[in-house]
């Protein structure tokens, strides 16, 4: 007998200890498991696309962190070699006659005096406009309100042709310019993060550079290896509030220790008290502090107080 035709669908389900009613409720809580794990693969598969979107948002947030501080450092060096050539090219117009600086300005486009403009000092500047005529001036002020942007080839083109121009006439002095010594000043002046990176990328780039400025260059992890006795000099010449605020960088609890073992005991409970006493200090106040303390052991350094080779 043949057990799977539809006529035989009741007698097949008593055959194998089903009756209807309960095959149809087996079918639902099937059809609700099923709908139930979708819904479950459907909320899962939306949590993963969060995932995914907030480590792309991450990922392009520090990227674009990364590029800003890259940004800024690349803007302070074009500032630093802007006021560099500023000095030169207005040092360059001191040692001329006013009135030949006037003439040869005069002789040139309302473009380049404008580029020229960035290199002068205002109050040179203005001298010179008020010497040309009002139509001119009046030019000058139109394009210049107008002006975003101005090529480095334009204020290097300006420069050029001005060193030769008057170099017919007399010879130009040259400025000596301590390049080296303004970018560690630079690197100084910069936070610890992005100073880092430079310096690093100075490393991979310009091993020699690197090199050079390390050489002249003095952070404040560097307090470790002075002996006692520059240590105290140190002490003596870096202001209290610096002294108390760095200390607190428990990543540099070595050189604490030293602070302390190179003063007498009453200055130590002293120093230790100062610290206590002293409010929580955020991560920036603590490198400004300990800035402050790298760029005065610097100074002892140059005046032959302090004797100090880093370590190879």
């Amino acid at each position: 007998m043949n057990l799977n035709t539809p006529q035989n669908t009741k007698l097949n389900m008593q055959f194998f200890g089903f009756n209807r009613k309960e095959v149809q409720r087996l079918f639902r809580e099937m059809r609700q498991t099923i709908q139930q794990l979708t819904q479950e693969k459907e909320q899962l598969q939306d949590q993963i696309n969060t995932l995914k979107t907030e480590r792309n948002a991450y990922d392009k947030e520090q990227l674009n962190k990364v590029f800003i501080d890259n940004l800024r450092t690349v803007n302070q060096l074009v500032a630093a070699m802007q006021k560099v050539v500023g000095e030169e090219f207005q040092s360059l117009l001191d040692l001329q006659a006013f009135d030949k600086v006037v003439a040869f300005m005069k002789g040139q486009s309302t473009d380049w005096f404008i580029a020229a403009f960035q290199l002068m000092d205002l109050d040179y500047a203005s001298r010179v406009t008020q010497e040309f005529s009002t139509e001119k001036q009046l030019e000058i002020y139109k394009r210049l309100s107008q002006t975003v942007h101005i090529h480095h080839q334009q204020i290097e083109d300006v420069l050029l042709q001005t060193k030769a121009h008057f170099a017919k006439e007399n010879a130009i002095p040259k400025i000596k310019v301590d390049g080296v010594q303004q970018t560690i000043q630079m690197l100084y002046s910069m936070p610890r993060r992005q100073q880092q990176q430079s310096l690093n990328e100075l490393a991979r780039t310009n091993r020699q550079l690197h090199e050079q400025l390390m050489k002249k260059m003095f952070f404040y992890s560097d307090l470790q290896h002075l002996t006692i006795r520059d240590l105290q000099k140190v002490l003596r010449n870096s202001f209290p509030s610096d002294l108390f605020v760095a200390m607190k960088d428990e990543t540099q609890r070595q050189i604490k220790e030293l602070f302390i073992q190179s003063v007498s005991k009453r200055q130590a409970e002293e120093i230790l008290e100062g610290i206590e006493l002293l409010n929580p200090c955020s991560p920036a106040q603590i490198e400004a502090a300990q800035r402050n303390i790298a760029k005065t052991t610097t100074t002892l350094i140059e005046q032959e107080q302090i004797h100090f080779t880093r370590p190879t």
